[in-house]
């Protein structure tokens, strides 16, 4: 019995989500937005926004570690809000944060499906090579150096000099690709669970 709920629960997920890719993603609203992020995840082993505040645009949960929230989540901001990769470092500072760190290969999955429920940018990560080229590290000059990565086929690193600072690419499903800093892109947040 338990099999056929979650067979149905599955379907009705998958159903779910076949009508929300016929919306365009910024004209979702948070509350179903969040319910459907819900159906997603209880198919998996993640809990389901736990430790983050949903109401605030915060989503993640305290098994990923991390809660994080799109620039017009978290803020008044509008859809259309893209900044350079400073700009968006502070703007997750002044949200309480700070720009995504991408530690595990579970984070990148989150992130890879959840972005592609509500965002249809890149946006910016806190990896960046600002000090030394080919030395990424989590944040401006905090020698927490990037362990994992994500690059995608082809975007690895290959910006030299010019392109120091990570992005998920949004036609890339959401894969790292190096970017220049002064380029525009969506920040994504992240905070601590609670």
């Amino acid at each position: 019995m338990r099999a056929n709920k979650r067979l149905i629960f599955t379907k009705l997920a998958l159903i779910e989500l076949g009508a929300l890719a016929k919306q365009r993603a910024p004209t979702m609203t948070r509350p179903g937005l969040s319910t459907f992020i819900c159906l997603l995840f209880s198919l998996s082993m993640v809990s389901c926004h736990e430790g983050c505040d949903i109401d605030q645009g915060w989503y993640g949960s305290t098994e990923l570690g991390a809660c994080y929230s799109i620039g017009w989540l978290t803020n008044d901001a509008t859809r259309a809000d893209t900044m350079d990769w400073f700009t968006a470092d502070a703007f997750c500072q002044d949200a309480g944060g700070h720009l995504a760190t991408v530690r595990t290969q579970a984070q990148q999955d989150y992130l890879r499906t959840w972005l592609g429920t509500v965002v249809p940018y890149r946006v910016w990560i806190g990896a960046n090579d600002l000090q030394t080229e080919g030395v990424w590290e989590w944040g401006y000059d905090t020698g927490d150096l990037v362990v994992y990565n994500s690059w995608g086929v082809g975007e690895e690193p290959d910006g030299g000099t010019q392109e120091n600072c990570a992005s998920l690419h949004n036609e890339n499903n959401y894969y790292w690709a190096d970017y220049h800093c002064d380029d525009f892109h969506v920040p994504l947040c992240e905070v601590a669970p609670k």
